[in-house]
């Protein structure tokens, strides 16, 4: 009995040990993706989701438009899940960058009052 309840607590202990190290992982990995996806505001680029291209952000409303555009037209012509995937999210950096944009003119305006 002592030895099965011995048996218990190491697969227990192990498996606690081994998610603990996957979660470590995971975020380090994360953190590392976020500083090439976007959420390094500072940067005038970032690296696309295929690991490929460096994509310069744009710069006002209209490169915001004008490069959404650009995009959703791509993501039409794809062949494959993975191209519309990596499309798509670039995409979303893209976009989530312009809404900080626009946020920020907004907050330039409102200050002027």
């Amino acid at each position: 009995m002592k030895d099965s309840s011995n048996f218990i607590t190491f697969i227990v202990l192990g498996t606690v040990t081994i998610l603990i190290i996957f979660f470590v992982i995971i975020g380090n990995y994360e953190a590392e993706l976020n500083k090439y996806r976007g959420d390094n505001s500072n940067a005038p680029y970032f690296i696309s989701a295929d690991g490929q291209t460096q994509i310069t952000y744009p710069n006002n409303e209209q490169e915001c438009t004008d490069t959404l555009n650009k995009y959703k037209t791509e993501m039409r012509q794809v062949s494959t899940q993975t191209e519309y995937n990596n499309l798509n999210s670039d995409m979303e950096t893209i976009a989530n960058h312009c809404l900080k944009l626009i946020e920020e003119d907004m907050e330039k305006e409102m200050s002027q009052y």
